[in-house]
């Protein structure tokens, strides 16, 4: 058999994708094998959202985050870490499974602001002078819940 790329090349090499024969100068390690140039091209993870994507992978995740962070009040734990699945399968949903740093930023900062953004007003009402004691930012459990639920987050959006 010869080289689809390189007529004079023998080979018995053929991709894992199309099965067209590849010789070694043309193969692409992938890991679930060789492939030819163009099926290694178009297997790569899409960076770049559209902004229709982009807003439905905002609105989705951000409402996700801030409706599952209410739960994360009564079960700590167990809640930060369903709270960081949930706003990672819906980013992976919303963004039409493109996966990259934007949509792990638009999921860390739906988990971020879902935490911290319901203590706000009540930080505001009580004046901007107890700011720091009304949002509560001495509380090391806030941190570790946040912690938890993008630990979970980013691993799933990067090793799905």
């Amino acid at each position: 058999m010869k080289c689809a790329r390189h007529p004079k090349v023998d080979t018995e090499l053929t991709c894992t994708s199309c099965g067209i024969p590849i010789c070694p100068d043309c193969a692409q390690p992938t890991p679930v094998g060789f492939k030819c140039p163009a099926c290694a091209k178009s297997a790569r993870t899409v960076r770049d959202l559209p902004p229709s994507l982009f807003a439905r992978c905002v609105a989705a995740t951000l409402a996700t985050g801030v409706i599952g962070a209410m739960f994360t009040q009564f079960v700590p734990f167990f809640g930060a870490i369903i709270l960081g699945y949930l706003v990672a399968h819906v980013a992976i949903v919303s963004s039409g499974r493109r996966l990259g740093p934007t949509v792990e930023a638009i999921a860390v900062a739906s988990i971020l602001i879902g935490l911290f953004a319901p203590l706000i007003p009540g930080a505001l009402m009580a004046g901007v002078t107890n700011l720091v004691q009304s949002l509560d930012l001495d509380n090391p459990w806030m941190y570790i819940r946040a912690g938890i639920a993008i630990f979970v987050a980013l691993g799933r959006l990067r090793y799905m």
